[in-house]
């Protein structure tokens, strides 16, 4: 897999690297960046941003990554360690609030895909916010309506449109969080599988 080498940080390699790619082909959570604590095919002391978000966010993101990985290294478990990841990253955030919405995508039965400006998501309402979310996950994201992160190519959007409806069908229908995440994302990776054989399945939902 190709990586670009951008810099070192704090004895960090920092590469940008294609994450459709690795979505597809190796683990479909990594999403902004990832570090070996977190993602063992990342070799120890670097850290990888996504092309798709990396480049615009890059410090904060940088940031968050090499307070994770350390405080991995010291014992910390994964929750914990990003959680002091993410205070370092608050660092590097803007505090404003703005218009978010930039075009409406797709409607799936009753419910609205809008195409969103991440960045101002992360900067004006959550940290927390990659790639995609939607409102029964994110109290902030208005009724039936799924977000997807502008910084997502259009081949990438199709998985994780499909992620996110499943997993707002299933918890529509009383499912928890934690189980609908698990089951979409053994959704999510069979789509990717058919992906990578250049065949294209439909967005239909199977629970």
């Amino acid at each position: 897999m190709k990586k670009q080498l951008i810099g070192e940080v704090e004895g960090y390699k920092v590469y940008i690297v294609d994450g459709h790619a690795i979505r597809n082909e190796k683990n479909c959570e990594f999403m902004n960046f990832g570090q070996h604590g977190r993602f063992p095919f990342i070799p120890v002391n670097e850290v990888w941003l996504d092309k798709e978000h990396g480049k615009s966010e890059k410090e904060a993101f940088t940031a968050h990554a090499i307070k994770e990985a350390d405080a991995m290294k010291q014992g910390k478990s994964y929750d914990e360690a990003y959680e002091i990841g993410l205070a370092e990253e608050n660092k590097y955030r803007e505090r404003s609030r703005r218009n978010v919405y930039k075009k409406l995508i797709q409607n799936i039965g009753d419910v609205k895909v809008w195409l969103v400006d991440g960045k101002a998501v992360r900067n004006g309402y959550d940290r927390n916010f990659v790639q995609d979310g939607h409102c029964k996950v994110y109290k902030f994201i208005p009724k039936d309506e799924i977000w997807i992160d502008d910084d997502l190519s259009e081949q990438e959007r199709k998985p994780v449109i499909l992620h996110e409806y499943n997993e707002l069908y299933l918890m529509r229908r009383g499912m928890p969080y934690n189980k609908a995440h698990l089951r979409s994302n053994i959704k999510e990776n069979k789509f990717r599988k058919l992906f990578r054989r250049n065949k294209y399945p439909s967005l239909k939902v199977v629970s």
